[in-house]
């Protein structure tokens, strides 16, 4: 971020609700990625931003889809990173992502944690898309010697 205001770009980059070092939401059983979106539009409104360029990471990339899909007219484009663009309701097709991929650890309960438990934050953090990648990559056998 500090490299795109010293391009002189201007970047938001919120805590969702419950994430971060935001609150929960009152009844987080009723919360959905509406209510995010949602969120967004009232934080450019706030700011008096009528259209943004959106650049979304693994979960935030599926509320920059829903925001360009429910208010197309605020969003000039969308740019993702760690996940596809899946239709809403088109969750089978995570299944046919590779079962090791990073994003996946967490879809089954106690599977990150078994996966990664042994390492110290620090180190997950550096290191997850190489985990990932160790285990994924198509040319591993050519980087491998």
């Amino acid at each position: 971020m500090i490299a795109l205001a010293e391009a002189g770009f201007h970047a938001i980059a919120p805590d969702f609700r419950g994430y971060g070092l935001s609150d929960q939401p009152s009844e987080p059983e009723k919360a959905g990625f509406y209510d995010l979106v949602e969120d967004m539009v009232g934080l450019l409104d706030a700011l008096g931003i009528d259209k943004v360029l959106v650049v979304g990471k693994d979960f935030g990339a599926a509320i920059a889809y829903y925001l360009g899909l429910c208010h197309p007219d605020r969003v000039k484009g969308i740019v993702t990173l760690g996940i596809p663009y899946l239709k809403p309701g088109a969750r089978e097709k995570w299944d046919s992502a590779p079962k090791d991929l990073y994003s996946r650890h967490w879809q089954e309960p106690g599977r990150g944690l078994a996966d990664l438990g042994r390492f110290d934050a620090k180190t997950v953090v550096r290191n997850i898309y190489t985990f990932s990648l160790v285990v994924n990559c198509p040319w591993q056998k050519m980087v491998r010697r």
